[in-house]
């Protein structure tokens, strides 16, 4: 599957709705969570990357 193009403007735009979705949960995102988003969404990494990281860095996998 072809990553989707997105702009910094927008990708931004996206962590900060998340980031906030977060804060009304109570919960945070960490500058670690941040740039594995990021990367995700400027199609630096793979979803099966992403994942796999994601779970490293929760100690789940």
């Amino acid at each position: 599957m072809k990553p989707i193009k997105r702009t910094e403007d927008q990708i931004e735009q996206m962590v900060r709705q998340a980031k906030a979705t977060l804060a009304i949960e109570g919960m945070e995102m960490s500058e670690q969570d941040e740039e594995l988003i990021k990367a995700k969404l400027r199609g630096e990494i793979s979803r099966k990357e992403f994942l796999k990281r994601a779970l490293e860095m929760a100690d789940i996998g």
